[in-house]
């Protein structure tokens, strides 16, 4: 059971144009991802490309590009408690 307040949530991701797919699992705040088969059983599987799930990473949930096969709910919760990135992070300092 999982205290309240907290997600425990599930999706399978299929990169088309990678011909890859990855179990992605939301729980005690933690995201992790192994590379698998989607399941049939899992809540939700997304099938897109790369490029189109970095812009969904991004916050761009409104083009097209995304077979979306069950609870989409599942996908605005995770994508809820992901941080925004910041564009001027310096990745390497002069």
């Amino acid at each position: 059971m999982v205290p309240e307040g907290f997600l425990d949530l599930s999706l399978d991701v299929v990169l088309t144009d990678l011909d890859r797919s990855f179990h992605l699992m939301l729980r005690n705040g933690v995201l992790v991802y192994v590379e698998r088969d989607a399941d049939p059983a899992t809540p939700l599987q997304l099938t897109l490309s790369k490029s189109r799930l970095i812009q969904l990473a991004g916050g761009d949930t409104d083009s097209d590009g995304i077979d979306v096969r069950g609870d989409i709910d599942v996908l605005k919760q995770i994508l809820g408690v992901l941080d925004q990135g910041d564009p001027d992070f310096q990745i390497v300092l002069p």
